[in-house]
């Protein structure tokens, strides 16, 4: 099988998403900001004393007061005018700006370390898009929100430092891969992961609660406006910071990973209404824009664990003064306080957005403290069969993850032989002795782990099914305690199997939510590939008919010329005769390029060495004018042998060769064609670079359209490149170009390897 098609699982790709869980939430100040922002009847003064806490916000918020622009005296640059004059709104999407960039920091490059993802370039492109954002924002007809298409920008990709930081190593992999490939990150995510950073910076929003408009933006930015889904109340927001994002790369301001660009902004603008003038003054005002923001990416460190832990005591505050009344007032029931305590940290600390492992090792020290058992085990099995399990003891904490096909049949078996409590018997225990069915379980965590005697367990079922369960390590004293606090034991349980169900619940619609986003991705390129294939269809159609009509006429004017000549005796006329002649001669030679155009050869796919072939093509360069020095090869010994049409391969890089030495000057120009093979893609990948005068992203979007030419009118029938991009689509590759005026541009060329022998 294909390596390309071996596709991360859905339990593998759980597991990439669940290490995000290791990133810290948003601080508290900033929780309690955005709460405060969010509060119509919230005053100016309690909102200031708030930002006063908070050093860095309060430098941000004082340099936007005293811009220029604002007109305010540098005399009256305070907090209090910088609440009254930016407002709530304003404030809270700086404030959601820079703690979501404190949580990763931004002032040391990865790159001065070896890395290949450097974060410094990374902002700079987030720092672009949200520029170019807000000045379309000004633009648009649509009366969006102009700090809010520069906060949706700057943070578009936040999944990719997430990933980054989650997993830096795996991440650098594949920004590698991107870089050498000229390839699209995302496309190298999905393949690796099993999902991209729009995903994983959809998961990452939600669980920090971002506002919404701001999360479909991370999550749909790279969706085409017609692959939208229909019920997505922001369309306005992320079709903005979709082209944001494309007028940044078309730029190559920053580094953003992805090198295609599948629709050129200007007309991308045309398809969301976006006048041409705002496209053409943002991009001519982008660099100043973001040199004048430059403070948005050198912001400070902050201590994000210590700040989260102030936000947990501060929101448990109420729910701590009441529990204390509660324990002054029924101090007979002090016990069974303990496992009401248990059912408030499960209801107020456990959230659907918790992955089901994290909320099994949550729930095992619930239990374990609350029961004061010796040890305990809380496993859940999910609808694929995987099962979670963590457990806690004296001494240490485990866990585990893996497949069990028959567990959850073995649970539901148990369950309904023994029926868990039902809701109106407040005496029976749900306590019972295991079974010998789920002792497996315990041999699972290592020996020693837990111990062998004293063993009971509880079904946790919710909403009529049951996917998991506790496993005890109780004294005999302590489970007869355990049955006289069967009601509060039993009400324990229960919340645990209803936090057990919601996490289940948030994978499955999580899942779904995916499916749905890659399915619209999916159908946006179909659409796409299909519109090309028309085209082609109906031009190769329209040449076939020309040539055919054409041919004939050009072959009658041909002749008659010629035997006319042989009976004029007059040289004027054999002279216009002759030139009559020749023109039918070059329009059939027209016809016949038609006709080879229309009715291209099927190849003829064979295996052979692609560095020869360069090579060999190469050494052709010096009678075209290219010297030694001004062509730079490289290409490794160990690539693999090609699969293609010889003759059609040969006639690809021609093409490319002479597009590239007549975009050059003779005395400047440069040409470099490097080579690598793709393992995951069973591809070889060929660019082909020269430092020619480029084209613009309107002519780079139409380049390889039949009969487009941008040069003048006689000049070239616009044919090679469509030749090129129908010569590879038949041997099963794939043709990029990437293009910048004054710079050059660069070809890429995606062909597959022979089959190796094993």
């Amino acid at each position: 099988m294909s390596t390309a098609a071996q596709q991360p699982n859905t339990r593998e790709v759980d597991l990439v998403l669940g290490q995000l869980e290791a990133i810290p939430p948003l601080s508290p100040v900033a929780t309690r900001i955005l709460s405060l922002t969010a509060d119509d009847n919230a005053s100016p003064r309690d909102l200031v004393r708030l930002i006063e806490t908070d050093p860095a916000l309060t430098a941000r918020l004082l340099s936007m007061l005293g811009r220029a622009e604002t007109g305010v005296r540098p005399t009256a640059v305070n907090l209090d005018n910088a609440v009254r004059l930016l407002g709530f709104k304003a404030i809270r999407h700086v404030t959601i700006a820079l703690k979501v960039q404190e949580a990763f920091g931004l002032g040391e490059s990865d790159h001065e370390k070896g890395s290949p993802f450097d974060r410094l370039a990374f902002w700079k492109h987030c720092l672009a898009v949200a520029c170019a954002a807000q000045g379309l924002a000004e633009a648009t007809s649509q009366k969006l929100d102009v700090h809010e298409a520069f906060v949706c920008g700057l943070l578009h990709d936040l999944g990719k430092i997430a990933l980054h930081t989650a997993m830096p190593k795996s991440y650098a992999k594949i920004v590698e891969q991107a870089d050498e490939l000229r390839s699209d990150i995302g496309a190298i995510e999905r393949r690796l992961l099993g999902a991209d950073h729009s995903v994983a910076g959809h998961r990452l929003a939600k669980r920090w609660g971002l506002p919404s408009r701001l999360v479909d933006c991370i999550w749909l930015h790279h969706q085409t406006p017609e692959a939208l889904p229909a019920n997505i109340a922001a369309q306005g927001h992320v079709q903005l910071i979709h082209l944001a994002d494309t007028i940044a790369r078309e730029q190559q301001l920053g580094w953003s990973g992805n090198y295609r660009v599948s629709t050129a902004s200007h007309e991308l603008a045309k398809r969301i209404g976006v006048p041409q003038e705002a496209v053409q003054n943002v991009v001519e005002g982008l660099a100043e824009a973001i040199d004048a923001r430059a403070e948005w990416i050198g912001g400070e460190k902050i201590d994000a664990r210590r700040e989260y832990l102030h936000a947990l005591l501060k929101t448990t505050e109420d729910l701590t003064r009441h529990h204390e009344a509660l324990r002054r007032e029924v101090n007979r029931h002090r016990r069974r306080e303990t496992y009401f305590d248990a059912v408030r940290r499960i209801v107020s600390t456990l959230s659907p957005n918790d992955a089901v492992r994290d909320v099994c090792e949550k729930l095992a020290a619930e239990f374990a403290q609350s029961m004061e058992a010796n040890a305990c085990i809380v496993f859940a099995v999910g609808a694929d069969d995987w099962l979670e399990l963590a457990g806690v003891s004296d001494t240490r904490t485990w866990g585990r993850s893996e497949s069990d096909p028959t567990l959850a049949d073995v649970l539901r078996s148990e369950c309904d032989a023994n029926p868990p409590t039902p809701d109106n018997d407040e005496t029976a225990s749900p306590v019972r002795p295991i079974p010998a069915t789920l002792t497996s379980i315990i041999a699972r965590c290592g020996e020693g782990a837990f111990p062998e005697t004293d063993v009971n367990w509880i079904a946790l079922p919710s909403r009529g099914d049951c996917r998991g369960g506790v496993i005890l390590s109780l004294s005999d004293a302590r489970t007869a305690l355990v049955e006289q606090d069967a009601a509060a034991v039993t009400t324990v349980c229960r919340a645990a199997g209803a936090a057990l169900a919601n996490s289940f619940e948030r994978v499955a619609s999580e899942r779904l939510s995916d499916e749905l986003a890659d399915a619209g991705r999916r159908a946006g390129e179909a659409q796409r590939e299909a519109a090309n294939e028309r085209l082609i269809e109906t031009v190769t159609a329209m040449a076939a008919g020309a040539a055919h009509e054409l041919n004939n006429p050009l072959t009658v004017i041909s002749t008659r010329a010629q035997a006319l000549g042989l009976k004029i005796a007059d040289d004027g006329a054999k002279k216009s005769l002759d030139a009559i002649s020749a023109h039918a001669r070059a329009a059939s030679d027209i016809v016949s390029e038609l006709m080879a155009f229309a009715k291209a050869a099927a190849p003829s796919p064979s295996s052979f060495d692609l560095a020869g072939c360069i090579n060999a093509l190469a050494s052709e360069l010096a009678n075209d004018g290219l010297l030694a020095e001004q062509l730079s090869l490289d290409l490794p010994s160990d690539l693999p042998q090609v699969r293609f049409d010889r003759d059609q391969l040969v006639g690809v890089f021609r093409e490319i060769f002479r597009n590239s030495l007549e975009a050059t000057a003779t005395e400047s120009r440069r040409m470099a064609i490097k080579a690598a093979f793709d393992p995951a893609e069973e591809q070889l990948v060929v660019s082909v670079i020269d430092n020619g005068r480029g084209m613009t992203a309107e002519v780079l979007s139409r380049a390889m359209d039949p009969f487009y030419s941008h040069r003048p009118a006689g000049r070239s029938r616009g044919l090679g490149l469509a030749r090129v991009r129908r010569w590879m689509l038949l041997g099963g590759g794939d043709v990029q170009l990437e293009s910048k005026p004054g710079v050059g541009t660069r070809v890429v060329l995606r062909l597959p390897a022979a089959r190796r022998d094993v």
